[in-house]
This record gives structure tokens, C-alpha cells and sequence, in this order.
């Protein structure tokens, strides 16, 4: 039976060396033989085929194809194979076959023909046992099988825009063709008593069920069921693969119901709150609350899916960003205020708290909002009264010093009249009159500008426009004003054609007073102190310059203010209480002008200030 074999399968070495070697070395091989004739009959198997096969050489001795280790449900295909040999030279298949004891194992098949002469006399065949690599690739492709079904689960799961019901559904119909006989089963899934199957369900004898549980309460179950009555033994039995994904299923859905739980508690909560309450992601509004459109002035639909920012005051923006990303890095916690533009224009301020959340499953930012503008009134009420309180303290300092220095020398001249009367001479005594005229002036521009200042505040100042020449007026005052201020050279720079302009010409000629006197006293004498006048566009500018000591560029906007002087020792020495330039201000408004210090420390400064023209009656030029 081995001679053809030992013949010509072996080298010329071997062969020389006798039958009984010849057949150690195949008997010796660890890879499995069979030599068959060309009608497939077996001629000969190694020892290696006994132990694959479990099948003795005596059992195997003679049989044609199908051999006895073939499986019944696997078609033979070893004349097919034998042909496919001869065409190429040799043929390596991949086959399953059925061992004596009815287990079934994975072989690599390779079929040479051997030649006797010049005609085909045999087929070898050599089997490597792959049952274990087949097993391998069986295992990997149903854990790629699993992630895929997971993967799927998982991406149908995580859906937020679907409602509840509609994502169940979806999910037992998944579940379903993830089953390893999808044709023959058909799924259930039972949710705090609500069905949800696949559209073949019937209930059968052949059925299993999983539990739903949510922190231990059991909110509902899974039911596979069998529409015929499984074939085999192994289909009666759950797999692990399907354990595993209906495992899957189950927590996924008690995830889900714990979601919606928790968003239905989210809303009512919200709705409810007497705050504000939004959520956003990447900027845009995902969620707000009635409160939230109460504050705003919008619609839901109007910001929804709108950027955040768009309703945040425009300063307030770049503090509002950086305090969000402070916020996701961990560096902020405390609420801050800033300002929103409601959707009619009004500005009102918000005080804001931020957090991180995941919402309907992904990383987003939840917002609370509470309207605090009144309590920023009540603030600066509060600090206006503190000022007015400071103002009144103040005030009635710098009264009692304004009034008791000029009422003591009223006082100390009158005194020297009536007891020296008789010692003094009349030059002396014009001396006392002239200083008794003097602080008299004095007191009745002081009480003149604590009236007028009132009178502004309290809107009862009359101003009575007519049209008038300012350059005349101009002329007047520099006049005037070079009597008072001899210590001062007062100049009048304009042009010949200033315009005529409608003004109360006794309340400008009351802020070109005011102006003068203001740069001569903050300048040294023998300077020049210039008024000046143009045309420019439609309004007529005036301007006052000195070669003063010059205006700090913090206080440019304070001076203006009542009772407001600048802390400087060399300031605090000239006499006033910080209120003509507040009344300047007040006239100039009047006049529907506007008034501003252009200075520069140690070289001077010139108040500017505005008239403007109505072309219809300025016609004229004076």
C-alpha cells in the first residue's frame, strides 16, 4: 500500500536507505498525509491523519470520497479538487470536518499529484489543524460584530432630538438585527408600561427576558422571542453575544429614561424659577427660560439658536467671554454683573452666574440671570446722596469761610470808621470805603452764583435771546475786563465778520466774566490772557487762553462740576468755592452750546465754548 509513495515521494537519499526508514519519516511528520488514487480511493495515512481524524488506517484503508470524516452537511468536493491539481500543480483549500467522535475541527488542505511514469498514479494530501486559528478569526470578527452593534446602540442611544418613545422604538428594532437569527425572533421592550416591538412580534413559548433597572428599581424589561421552535441545541441556548447586546440595550435605555427624567425636572424647574435660566453651547442659545425672555424683551424663537453675545452690551462683551472660558478652565466660580440690550433699546445690567453641564449628552454652559439694575439705581442713588451729603458739608465750609472773611473786613473797616473817625484823613478814609465796595462785590457774586446754580439745577434760570453783535459784546467785556485784571494784558483776537448770533447777551457777557476772571487769577502777572472768536460750520467758537498753570488731564471733565477744585496747594490759595465754571456750564447749555478745556500742565489753557448760528437770522455781521 506505501510503495508508490516510497518510491517516488522521497529523495534519492532516502530512498536508498530501505522501506522501513522511509516509512519512520512519514509516520514521524507532524503534518497529516493522505495518499489517494485518482478514482480517490485512500492508499495510505500517516499517524499525524489518525489523531486529526481519530479514525484508525484500517478504518480509513480503501474508502472513496466522501471519506468518513466528512461532514453530512458540507458538500464533498475532493474530485473537484483533484482536477484543480492537475490544471495547476497543486490546490490549497480550507475545509471542515467532522472527527469520529462528532466534533468538527478546521483543516488546510494542499493536494499534489504525484506522477508514476508518464501518468498521474497519486494525490498526496497534507492537512495543518487550523482549528484554533479559525477560532481566533471566529472570536475577532464577532468582538468587531459587537463593537459595531454597540458603536450603533450607542450613536442611536445618544440621539437628542428624537422624543423618548420614538429613540425606544428605534432601539428594540436595532436590537432585532442584531440578533444572530433575525428571520426566526422578534424583540419586546416594556418602559414604565409602554410597549415598543418589532413589527413580527408574537408572543411564543420560546421566549427569555432582561430586566431594566434604574439605581436598583426595576423600570422595565426586554423579551426576545423565538417564532418557531429553535432546530438545535445550540440555538435553544442564549449566546453571549446576545447577552451582551441586549445587555447593552438595557442600560442604554435606563440611561435614556434617567435623561429625560432628569430634562423633564430641568424644565419644570426652570419654567418655575424666579430667575433667569439659559443653556448654551458654542456660543448659541440651546434653552431659555420665560424669565430670561422677561429680562430680554425676545421671543423664544428669536434667540434661540442666536449667539449669546448678541444681546450683551457691546463693552461688556470681551469681560463676558473671558469670564466663560475662566469659567471651563476652573478659574471662576463668583457671579458678575454686566449689561444686556433688551430687544426696545433699554439698557438694563444682569448679574450672571455660569457653570458647566452636560446637556442632552454633550458639554454645555448653564446660565442663571437676575435683573439687578434696580439695585444699581439704589446704588447710585446711594452714592449721589453721599456726594450731595459731602456737597452740603462742603458747601456750608467753604460758605461760612467765603461769608466770614468778607463780613470781617465789612466789619473790621466799618470798625475803623466809627472809632477812628476823627484821626483818619480822607484819603484813609475812601481806603475803607473802597475795601467796604469791595468785599461787598465780593458777597454778591458769591450769593449771585449759589442763586444761579440753584436756579440751573432746578430748571428756572430764564434766558432771554435776542439777536446780537458778538463782536460788540466781545469788545465790551475785554474793556472791562482790562480795568478789573491792570495786572493782566487782555487781548481781543477776532475777525471782522463774526456773524450777529440769538443769545441772552447778559448771561454770556455773565460766562465771559467768569472765564476772564478764572484765567487771570490761575496765571501769573504781566501774562497774556487772549479771547478770541470764529465762525466754524454752523456753530461760533470762543475761546479764553491763558499762560496759566495749566489743567491736570483727569480734572479736564471735573472742573465743570459743582463745587469741584482741583487739590493743588497753590490752587487751594485763590479765593472761590468751585462754582462759576458749573454755572458757565449751566449757561452755556442753555444756549444749546457746549463748553471744554483744552490745558497742558505749566504752559497754560483755553476754555472753549460754543454758540450756535441760525443762518436764518444771522444774516448780519457785527
Amino acid at each position: 500500500m506505501g510503495e508508490p509513495v516510497l518510491n517516488h515521494g522521497f529523495t534519492e537519499e532516502a530512498a536508498g536507505q530501505g522501506d522501513d526508514f522511509a516509512s519512520y519519516l512519514l509516520e514521524t511528520l507532524p503534518t497529516a498525509l493522505v495518499l489517494t488514487s485518482p478514482d480517490t480511493s485512500i492508499q495510505y495515512v500517516n499517524s499525524a491523519l489518525q489523531q486529526i481524524t481519530q479514525f484508525t488506517s484500517n478504518e480509513l484503508s480503501g474508502c472513496l470520497a466522501p471519506y468518513p470524516w466528512a461532514c453530512p452537511d458540507v458538500p464533498d468536493t475532493t474530485l473537484k479538487d483533484q482536477e484543480k491539481a492537475l490544471d495547476n500543480g497543486t490546490v490549497t483549500t480550507e475545509k471542515v470536518i467532522c472527527r469520529k467522535n462528532g466534533t468538527r475541527c478546521w483543516i488546510e488542505q494542499t493536494i499534489t499529484p504525484v506522477n508514476r511514469g508518464s501518468d498521474t498514479g497519486y494525490f498526496l494530501q497534507s492537512w495543518v489543524d487550523i482549528t484554533k486559528r479559525k477560532e481566533a478569526e471566529r472570536l475577532l470578527g464577532r468582538r468587531t460584530k459587537e463593537l459595531q452593534w454597540q458603536s450603533a446602540i450607542n450613536k442611536e442611544a445618544s440621539r437628542t432630538a428624537l422624543s423618548l418613545d420614538d429613540t425606544l422604538q428605534r432601539l428594540v428594532i436595532l436590537l432585532h438585527r442584531a440578533l444572530p437569527h433575525p428571520e426566526n425572533m422578534c424583540a419586546r421592550m416594556i418602559v414604565n408600561n409602554r410597549e415598543f416591538s418589532t413589527p413580527n412580534f408574537k408572543e411564543t413559548p420560546w421566549h427569555y427576558a432582561w430586566s431594566i433597572t434604574l439605581r436598583g428599581v426595576n423600570i422595565g424589561r426586554i423579551e426576545v422571542n423565538y417564532l418557531q421552535e429553535p432546530s438545535t441545541a445550540e440555538e435553544k441556548v442564549v449566546s453571549r453575544e446576545e447577552r451582551f447586546l441586549i445587555d447593552i440595550v438595557a442600560s442604554r435605555v435606563a440611561e435614556i429614561v434617567e435623561r429625560m427624567q432628569a430634562s423633564d425636572i430641568f424644565q419644570i424647574l426652570a419654567h418655575s424659577s424666579l430667575v433667569g435660566v439659559y443653556v448654551e453651547r458654542d456660543g448659541k442659545f440651546l434653552f431659555v427660560n420665560p424669565q430670561v425672555l422677561k429680562y430680554t424683551g425676545y421671543s423664544e424663537d428669536e434667540l434661540l439658536g442666536t449667539n449669546t453675545l448678541d444681546i450683551v452690551y457691546p463693552a461688556d462683551r470681551a469681560q463676558v467671554r473671558q469670564n466663560t472660558v475662566s469659567m471651563l478652565k476652573g478659574q471662576l466660580s463668583a457671579p458678575y454683573e454686566c449689561r444686556v440690550v433688551r430687544k426696545d433699546g433699554q439698557i438694563r445690567w444682569i448679574l450672571e452666574k455660569t457653570t458647566s453641564i452636560i446637556y442632552e449628552g454633550k458639554r454645555a454652559v448653564l446660565g442663571y440671570l437676575m435683573d439687578n439694575t434696580e439695585r444699581k439705581e439704589l446704588e447710585w442713588d446711594v452714592a449721589k446722596y453721599k456726594e450731595l451729603d459731602q456737597m452740603k458739608r462742603n458747601l456750608l465750609s467753604t460758605v461760612s469761610h467765603e461769608l466770614r472773611t468778607p463780613l470781617s473786613n465789612i466789619k473790621g473797616y466799618a470798625n475803623m470808621l466809627i472809632d477812628y473817625e476823627q484821626k483818619l484823613n480822607d484819603q484813609q478814609r475812601r481806603e475803607f470805603v473802597k475795601g467796604i465796595d469791595k468785599d461787598t462785590d465780593r458777597l454778591t457774586d458769591f450769593v449771585n452764583d449759589l442763586l444761579n446754580l440753584s436756579r440751573l439745577e432746578a430748571g428756572l434760570l430764564s434766558v432771554e435771546k435776542k439777536l446780537y453783535s458778538i463782536s460788540s459784546l466781545l469788545r465790551e467785556v475785554v474793556d472791562e475786563a482790562s480795568i478789573r485784571w491792570s495786572s493782566h494784558h487782555i487781548k481781543l483776537k477776532i475777525t471782522r465778520s463774526l456773524p450777529r448770533v440769538n443769545i441772552d447777551p447778559g448771561r454770556i457777557r455773565q460766562v465771559l466774566d467768569n472765564l476772564i476772571d478764572n484765567a487771570c487769577k490761575y496765571s501769573a502777572h504781566n501774562t497774556e490772557v487772549v479771547v478770541s472768536g470764529r465762525k466754524t460750520g454752523s456753530e461760533l467758537h470762543i475761546g479764553i487762553h491763558d499762560q496759566g498753570i495749566g489743567i491736570p488731564a483727569g480734572d479736564l471733565e471735573k472742573v465743570f462740576d459743582p463745587m469741584y477744585r482741583i487739590d493743588r496747594e497753590h490752587i487751594r490759595k485763590v479765593p472761590g468755592i468751585g462754582l462759576g465754571l458749573s454755572v458757565c456750564k449751566g449757561l452755556v447749555d442753555a444756549h444749546n452750546g457746549h463748553i471744554w478745556f483744552e490745558s497742558e500742565v505749566g504752559k497754560g489753557s483755553t476754555c472753549w465754548f460754543t454758540l450756535p448760528l441760525d443762518e436764518a437770522k444771522a444774516s448780519g455781521t457785527g
